[in-house]
């Protein structure tokens, strides 16, 4: 089931009687940054529709293929039993109409959850929906309250719309739901207000200009910019269509921040601390940690962090310590990177500099350029600038032996960048399970119209050969995806043994 018709879209940019984006902004915004062909797209003046009114109303409960929880159209139950529950409504009647949804969650429980929720067009019995578009996680806290609004517009070709709420803990959670629906039907990309179309202008213009990757298939871009756009009225509506934008173009990075929202909470740091021993059969097993020091302060720049001594001292305590370790002449090494993450980058590498083999570990990726991260005698910096940590230390060999990483999906931010400075080593190998996927590191903030927030993924990580990182590290060697499986370190230490003993037969 197609939600927008081909001809529709092209003939949404020419109408005479509603805005519908202009062909000149698709020629600069789409068809240059996304190579459509400029020449098909130029032309047209803004042309923008009275703001469409809002008035409440009710759907009715879909019947058939679908199914809600229950029979009370704007209400959705969540038990300890049943810790997802959704509403299906009969949308026929509203078709090229949009949807305001502003969804209240009462949290029964005696702990804080994070709700769910997401609308899906046309959802069938095994969850799968011509389009679903999913809220930000809602933090609802223990016997508290809170809410979301959700937008959507409901295609021509539309037959049902269902409201998905769902919690990932057992919780006792009542969800109720207040609708409202545009007074006007318009067909995709029509409806804006003058407000919303001059937000939506600014913020895909840096968003195209900025962003690391050219999309793939920018008709795609094109189809679902207009469809989730139509009859936006605030920056709300436009915050709910370029975040769908991101998720269709597979940017699951980069964010749409409205005035006084945050950033999706990260996961906290273990609050443990880098350990380093040398087991029984010989080899060094490092086990890292958050960002070598779980005090470090979150989202410091690049610059910061050399007036951060907490972070300098942690750095260089573990530089002796790996020097001490290997004076012992270790068989091989274990970097266990399975609880690594945070967002200092630099001082783990400036500290292991001499398991690294550098001078040249990894780079970050631009659209245009690369930059690359060298290491060197306990400093770390970026190809062409000066240190931005050093230890201070003199020269020293570097170890050339067997070194296997472990990996997981708590592996993230900094922690998946230092996984990546191994990539490419000589005599490395990886265990576990993929990491997190995607870094703050390479995320840039700039603000647009109205004082919202556009995050815009400006960089990837690639490793010392020029592999580009987009979906995280894959192990060589996988294990279950629980970060702490058991017999990972075991495979590990199995498999430094048998290196040791290869290179022990070669001549």
């Amino acid at each position: 089931m197609r939600l927008v018709r081909p001809g529709r879209i092209f003939r949404a940019l020419t109408s005479s009687t509603h805005f519908a984006m202009p062909r000149s902004f698709f020629a600069q915004h789409l068809g240059v940054a996304l190579a459509l062909s400029a020449g098909a797209l130029v032309g047209a003046s803004r042309v923008y529709a009275q703001d469409a009114a809002r008035s409440p109303c009710t759907p009715r409960v879909a019947t058939g293929e679908g199914g809600s929880n229950g029979s009370d159209p704007l209400a959705i139950a969540l038990s300890p039993a049943h810790p997802a529950g959704l509403v299906d409504w009969d949308v026929r009647w509203w078709q090229r109409h949009r949807f305001w949804i502003t969804l209240s969650a009462a949290n029964h429980s005696d702990r804080d959850i994070v709700l769910a929720a997401d609308v899906a067009v046309d959802r069938r019995a095994d969850g799968r929906a011509a389009a679903t578009d999913s809220a930000r996680p809602l933090v609802v806290p223990a016997g508290g309250t809170a809410r979301e609004r959700l937008n959507v517009y409901v295609p021509d070709d539309a037959k049902t719309l269902a409201v998905l709420a769902a919690s990932p803990v057992p919780a006792d959670v009542a969800v109720s739901l207040r609708v409202e629906c545009s007074d006007v039907r318009f067909d995709a990309g029509q409806g804006l207000s003058r407000p919303a179309a001059n937000l939506l202008d600014e913020t895909l213009k840096q968003y195209f200009a900025e962003h690391v990757d050219v999309p793939q298939n920018p008709r795609q871009a094109l189809e679902t910019v207009q469809r989730r756009v139509s009859g936006a009225q605030d920056d709300a509506d436009v915050a709910w269509a370029v975040r769908a934008l991101m998720r269709a173009i597979g940017d699951t990075d980069s964010d749409f921040l409205l005035p006084g929202e945050k950033a999706l909470p990260q996961p906290v740091s273990s609050a443990q601390m880098t350990t380093l021993d040398l087991r029984d059969d010989g080899i060094a097993w490092l086990r890292v940690f958050g960002s070598l020091s779980a005090a470090g302060a979150s989202g410091a720049e690049l610059d910061a962090v050399e007036r951060d001594p907490q972070r300098l001292d942690a750095a260089a305590r573990l530089h002796e310590r790996i020097a001490a370790v290997l004076a012992r002449h270790p068989r091989g090494w274990i970097i266990d990177l399975r609880y690594a993450d945070g967002d200092d980058l630099w001082s783990p590498l400036a500290a292991l500099t001499r398991l690294l083999q550098g001078p040249t570990v990894g780079a970050f990726a631009g659209r245009d350029a690369s930059v690359a991260w060298i290491v060197d005698r306990g400093a770390a910096r970026l190809a062409g600038g000066p240190a931005i940590v050093d230890l201070q230390v003199a020269p020293e060999a570097p170890y050339v032996g067997p070194i296997a990483v472990l990996v997981g999906p708590h592996t993230r931010d900094a922690g998946e960048a230092v996984a990546v400075a191994f990539e490419g080593r000589p005599g490395t190998r990886f265990f576990g399970a993929p990491t997190a996927g995607g870094t703050a590191l390479g995320l840039r903030r700039q603000v647009v119209e109205d004082g919202a927030t556009l995050q815009i993924l400006v960089r990837r990580m690639a490793d010392r050969n020029g592999v580009v990182y987009r979906g995280g590290v894959t192990p060589d060697e996988p294990a279950p995806q629980q970060a702490d499986a058991a017999g990972v370190v075991d495979a590990a230490a199995g498999w430094i043994a048998d290196e040791r003993k290869g290179s022990s037969n070669r001549p």
